[in-house]
């Protein structure tokens, strides 16, 4: 996209050098837990790594409801540079770091209370009950700690300084997974697992404020009083992305808990096994829908309504045509992947991978809606889209899971992410007075397309070689991603003059 007028002239190059912050870090991250889980999955047994998966479910939750404490920070951090007030930013970020320690309190509190019910409900009995409890329990300073690290972050990026926000992202991820390994080693006691995860948190939090004294000069901590004077405002800001978070992160998580509640506990893991690839594999189209959170922000304030729109357009189509190009490769070679990545066949993985992987791209699909409501002030759309999303889910699931368990797990999802995006679609385009039957088709029609396309093409290719394993993974992915993306431009959903263009411009920079 070309610059905006009245923006800085660095400021694609600024964006571009805080994506690729942000992605190196998360490449880490990936690349650490994709090579650690298939050592998880052996060490703790398919009943333990069912409670590491619930642990996980249970600290995104509980993430989830933290009243956008750390956005507060970073919004209000951010502004307040601006106008050189570093005493005022760090009163916004003493009051989310005030706000983090109190909220796992209180979560501290309810565990005590309700977990026994709980455990219960998900019908967890027997040995894996101890652990399950444990994880409970563990679930609140790993929330207080993870805060606190996210604050950190925000300042640093409040002050630009990406760079070492992605030193303390990357830091949360290598302390873990050598805790990790070093647990793993010694018999891989679950406590000992859940103990890495923790002290990875709370080292990273030491570091990121160690860097705040670096490398945002000006800022300093405030006092307890002068924080909580902040209060009312950060919860005008901070409450609508708490209700629309909090029903993303259920919406994400619930699959596991219908399957545990119907099901079996270790029937969650091939769920699990699809999650991490498929949310890792749509993690970075994420980079570019909040690049276009600003861009809208100020075509909006402008009232530029005809470049908004042309925003909306091309840069949708950018961001799914690289999605649709991952979830061709992921879907046509899922069956390699996981016999490649754990050594032997997965097919109830493989079958989640394939599944979670189509719902993630239309997650993403409604991520370009989400991306221009947010920069135009539209939010309470945006709670209307998790909260569909999560309804419909929720409905589907518990008619589908008894009966075809895994498959009616993923099919519930599927149809929940793609109604709610195209209601999403229909939602702004009123909103906005755009075109309506232009937002329903042009993100999901000719990418469905090029992914049918390219997964047909991908598995004739696997199948033609008769490899299996990284031979096999290798044909089916590259066939199938190059195969969707030649697809993608001969039907001009995007044009190969303008990557060009693009990617020139990227490289003068």
């Amino acid at each position: 996209m070309s610059e905006t007028p009245g923006r800085s002239p660095g400021l694609g190059a600024r964006l571009a050098r805080n994506s690729l912050h942000s992605a190196s870090g998360r490449v880490v991250a990936i690349a650490a837990w994709l090579a650690l889980t298939p050592a998880l999955v052996r060490g703790l047994g398919p009943e333990g790594f069912g409670v590491w998966s619930l642990f996980y479910a249970l600290t995104g939750w509980l993430g989830s409801l933290d009243l956008g404490f750390a956005q507060v920070a970073l919004r209000f951090g951010a502004s307040a540079r601006a106008r050189d007030a570093g005493a005022e930013a760090g009163e916004y970020a003493t009051l989310a770091a005030l706000g983090y320690v109190a909220l796992g309190l209180l979560w501290l509190a309810a565990v005590a209370l309700l977990r026994d019910p709980a455990l219960d409900l998900l019908h967890i009995h027997g040995p894996a009950r101890a652990s399950a409890a444990l994880a409970f329990l563990v679930g609140s300073p790993v929330f207080v700690f993870s805060g606190l690290t996210n604050t950190t972050t925000a300042v640093l990026q409040a002050w630009d300084r990406f760079d070492l926000a992605n030193a303390v992202t990357v830091s949360v991820s290598l302390a873990q997974v050598a805790g990790l390994l070093l647990a793993l080693s010694n018999g891989a006691a679950f406590s000992a697992c859940l103990g890495a995860i923790l002290a990875g948190w709370i080292l990273a939090a030491v570091i990121g404020a160690a860097l705040i004294a670096r490398g945002a000069p000006g800022f300093r901590w405030a006092d307890p009083r002068a924080a909580l004077a902040r209060l009312p405002q950060a919860l005008g800001f901070g409450m609508p992305l708490q209700l629309a978070n909090g029903l993303g992160v259920l919406h994400q998580q619930i699959g596991k808990l219908l399957l545990v509640r119907m099901l079996s506990l270790a029937s969650v893991v091939p769920y699990e096994l699809g999650l991490r690839v498929a949310t890792a594999c749509s993690t970075f189209a994420q980079l570019v829908l909040v690049a276009m959170i600003p861009e809208a922000s100020v075509l909006h304030a402008q009232e530029q309504s005809e470049r908004l729109r042309e925003l909306h357009r091309r840069a949708g189509r950018f961001v799914t045509a690289a999605a649709a190009v991952v979830t061709a490769a992921l879907v046509a070679s899922a069956p390699s992947l996981f016999a490649a990545w754990l050594g032997h066949p997965e097919p109830a993985a493989a079958l989640a991978l394939r599944g979670l992987s189509l719902a993630a791209f239309a997650a993403v699909a409604g991520g370009v809606t989400g991306a221009i409501v947010r920069g135009v002030g539209r939010t309470p759309i945006e709670l209307e889209w998790s909260g569909l999303a999560l309804a419909l889910h929720v409905t589907l699931g518990l008619l589908l899971v008894p009966r075809y368990g895994l498959l009616g797990a993923l099919v519930a999802l599927l149809v929940a992410n793609v109604a709610a995006a195209l209601w999403f679609a229909f939602r702004l385009a009123r909103a906005l007075d755009w075109p309506v039957a232009r937002m329903l088709w042009e993100p999901f029609l000719v990418p469905a397309c090029g992914m049918a396309v390219g997964v047909a093409t991908g598995e004739a290719a696997s199948r033609g070689i008769g490899a299996e394993g990284w031979l096999g993974l290798v044909a089916a992915a590259a066939t199938a991603s190059v195969t969707c993306g030649i697809v993608l431009l001969a039907m001009r959903h995007v044009a190969w003059s303008e990557l060009v263009s693009l990617a020139r411009r990227g490289a003068g920079r």
